[in-house]
């Protein structure tokens, strides 16, 4: 999480962002459905980004079918905020992709 505080000097108005926190909502409906939403407020700028909000159904003991919209989290990089990667961790596709 990231916090912005800004105190014009000459006047005007105070500003207060955060950036990069999640609000998480998750919990059970029954013993085979499941839920979890994942918002980012981005304020006071941006209204909030829906990142995660998917339905989980468990099919059987081996099987869940999952529903909704997730950000993909394929590989070390895509779980992990680029200021906490190590600079040799970091794919050319990934720094590419970035700048």
């Amino acid at each position: 999480m990231q916090t912005h505080y800004n105190y014009p000097v000459g006047g005007g108005e105070n500003r207060f962002r955060v950036q990069r926190a999640r609000i998480t909502v998750k919990g059970e409906l029954n013993d085979r459905v499941s839920y979890e939403m994942d918002v980012d407020p981005r304020a006071p700028d941006h209204a909030g980004t829906l990142r995660d909000a998917f339905f989980n159904f468990r099919l059987d003991d081996h099987n869940v079918l999952r529903l909704g919209q997730q950000k993909v989290k394929f590989g070390y990089i895509n779980q992990r905020s680029s200021s906490r990667l190590f600079a040799a961790t970091t794919s050319n596709e990934y720094t590419d992709a970035t700048m």
